[in-house]
């Protein structure tokens, strides 16, 4: 690698980690936890901020209850985040099995996904909590081809609609014999 290529390799976002541990890539497991983390953070700080004035206005003292706010705000925030994340991912990975297969393998190598495990009629129920919080990692970092195919699917549907208010109406034959 030349020297140019090596500055600019450290000069892209994260190239620290790969330089340093080995991160070669900020996937799945890594967009999950900064996510879980900032919507855990804000209900926790949400819920902290409302316990507090509750239990001011009802105790007098609103340090207890914004400790326990906060922590009952982080929990039900991040749990929230981990259900919607899973639904998601099984929603994407009946739509795009493909898809989500080449982002399940690539964000864990180890585990050796087949199709028949995941693909076959066995449906969502057969998942594990841990292959299901795999595949919610697979949908985070399949986020930016999903929101491709989206992009792409919307404006097929535009330029149909387009084309078709384009076009002369259709009017029956007896409209122009008259």
């Amino acid at each position: 690698m030349a020297r140019d290529e090596e500055i600019a390799d450290f000069s892209r976002p994260f190239s620290y980690l790969r330089t340093f541990i080995g991160w070669h890539s900020f996937g799945g497991p890594g967009i999950f936890m900064t996510r879980g983390m900032v919507v855990g953070t804000t209900a926790g700080a949400v819920g902290g901020v409302v316990s507090a004035v509750l239990g001011g206005l009802i105790l007098g003292v609103g340090s207890l209850p914004f400790v326990v706010g906060a922590s009952i705000g982080f929990i039900v925030g991040l749990w929230k985040h981990y259900h919607s994340s899973v639904i998601y991912a099984m929603n994407a990975l009946e739509d795009y099995p493909s898809l989500m297969l080449l982002h399940l393998d690539a964000n864990f190598p180890l585990y050796r996904w087949k199709k028949r495990r995941i693909g076959g009629g066995e449906g969502r129920s057969a998942l594990t909590w841990t292959e299901k919080s795999m595949l919610a990692t697979a949908w985070q970092s399949a986020g930016a081809a999903l929101d491709e195919i989206h992009t792409q699917k919307e404006n097929a549907v535009v330029r149909d609609i387009v084309e078709s208010s384009l076009s002369p109406p259709s009017l029956p034959a007896e409209a122009y014999t008259k």
